[in-house]
């Protein structure tokens, strides 16, 4: 190794062989509409290295991406419409979930979108592997979820077409401000607060603010938030009526 180079051990860009045993899992998202996977597409999702753009994967491809062509060209009012192509694009979209287009996916079916959560315009959501986000999480514009990833040594990347993906995980109550990157493998504890433009490659913990490139925690949510929304509660209501 070059004196002045070295690579600091992360589970973000970890090599994927390090996954569990791909045969066994749960492909049943595609396997309902696109038949058995291949093992390419499942050692991709296990998060093994494996090369792109083999038949399984384009067959995906050929059936989603004009989806969410579709769904980008659809104008933003028409609510109905963009959701049920929502629904036919990701691996789960509930009814109470909102997204803003447009979003840009490789393959939608392995993004898994929770209850009530709300994603703004110009997501990009890389989704190899999984991404799967909680209930009540708001993402705001121009976020980009990658859990792809490719070979440190340089050798192997120009003489070889192998990547690899790590899941991203949202949890539940998280806001992700505008323009945020989150990397590969990386999992966002609930209630947590991400703040504008932070490249995220290592895990928040539940209950913190993390900000900046790289991103750190700033601090923990304590008791003075929660009085400090009380308040916020009681001045509105007493203005404006109940909140729902």
């Amino acid at each position: 190794m070059r004196e002045g180079f070295a690579v600091k051990p992360d589970k973000a860009i970890a090599p994927g062989p390090s996954a569990g045993d791909y045969e066994t899992i749960d492909c049943s998202n595609v396997e309902e509409r696109f038949g058995e996977p291949s093992r390419t597409w499942k050692r991709m999702v296990a998060g093994k290295m494996y090369i792109p753009d083999e038949e399984y994967q384009l067959k995906v491809c050929a059936t989603t991406l004009p989806i969410q062509a579709k769904l980008n060209a659809t104008p933003v009012n028409e609510e109905d419409v963009t959701r049920e192509l929502a629904k036919q694009l990701f691996g789960a979209f509930p009814d109470s979930a909102t997204v803003i287009q447009p979003v840009h996916c490789d393959y939608g079916v392995n993004v898994y979108i929770g209850e009530e959560t709300f994603i703004n315009t110009g997501a990009i959501m890389l989704d190899v592997a999984p991404i799967r986000i909680g209930n009540r999480v708001l993402i705001g514009p121009r976020v980009t979820l990658t859990t792809a990833a490719h070979p440190i040594d340089p050798n192997l990347r120009a003489t070889t077409k192998l990547e690899y993906g790590s899941p991203i995980t949202i949890e539940d109550n998280v806001w992700i401000g505008a323009s945020v990157t989150i990397g590969p493998g990386v999992t966002i504890g609930e209630n947590s607060i991400v703040g504008a433009g932070a490249v995220v490659m290592q895990d928040v913990p539940p209950n913190s603010i993390a900000v900046g490139v790289p991103a750190k925690v700033k601090r923990r949510l304590d008791s003075f938030d929660e009085a400090r929304g009380e308040r916020i509660r009681e001045e509105y209501e007493a203005d404006m009526g109940p909140l729902e």
